[in-house]
């Protein structure tokens, strides 16, 4: 398999790379396969040099390059991965995004035969578009309720003793990326990837003034919008 790596021209480009719900859009010209590099949110793909030559070796693999070919992602490296996105017979220019908090950088490619000529471009396109992970979150108050006085003084009392928290998973998450705390609360607890999905307890904050705020998660990193239900 012979890959080439080739200056963008007015006849082959990728450009306006960018998040559309939760697919990734763009335009192109010129290629019938979208090369899509993924890595960590923030992180910087340059398709040149080392990783070039990587992702090359790699293709040298049939089993590798026909995984390509069909769709599947396949690791270039321990940071980064690679998928093509055939033009196909009916032209949608839209990819799905299967790991957010990731940053993704679009090629254009021909294909021909067993050639494929790879098309870098320069700081005149939009190739690059890095996806937040939007957490989606629910925090619930847990209660005891107690009944104190005697006869005509009885009555009944409702405190929050803790929360039951529940983040939907990320997929991809790494374990440092959020955390709960609470309003006057100097730490911040990290959420780890284990509690992802199920719904874990916390117990009740009081202050130093005596006043106990409700608890918030929140993101201890860059790339993550906390959706509050």
């Amino acid at each position: 398999m012979e890959i080439n790596a080739k200056q963008p021209d007015a006849g082959h480009y990728v450009t306006n790379v960018q998040r559309a719900g939760d697919s990734i859009t763009w335009e192109d010209r010129g290629n019938n396969y979208t090369l899509f590099l993924r890595a960590g949110f923030g992180k910087s793909v340059e398709f040149e040099g080392e990783l070039f030559d990587q992702f090359v070796a790699k293709c040298q693999d049939d089993q590798t390059w026909q995984s390509l070919l069909m769709g599947m992602e396949v690791r270039v490296t321990p940071d980064v991965t690679a998928v093509m996105v055939s033009r196909g017979v009916v032209n949608i220019k839209s990819y799905r995004i299967p790991v957010a908090h990731a940053v993704y950088a679009a090629y254009a490619c021909d294909l021909q035969q067993n050639v494929m000529d790879v098309y870098l471009p320069n700081e005149y396109y939009v190739y690059r578009c890095e996806v937040p992970a939007i957490v989606n979150v629910s925090v619930g108050q847990q209660t005891v309720t107690e009944t104190k006085g005697f006869l005509f003084s009885k009555h009944t009392e409702t405190r929050v003793v803790g929360y039951t928290v529940r983040v939907q998973p990320i997929p991809g998450y790494d374990g440092t990326g959020l955390g709960y705390t609470f309003d006057g609360c100097p730490y911040i607890y990290p959420i780890t990837r284990d509690l992802l999905g199920k719904p874990f307890t916390v117990a009740l904050y009081t202050a130093p003034n005596g006043t106990q705020p409700p608890l918030k998660v929140v993101p201890m990193g860059s790339g993550y919008e906390i959706n509050a239900a």
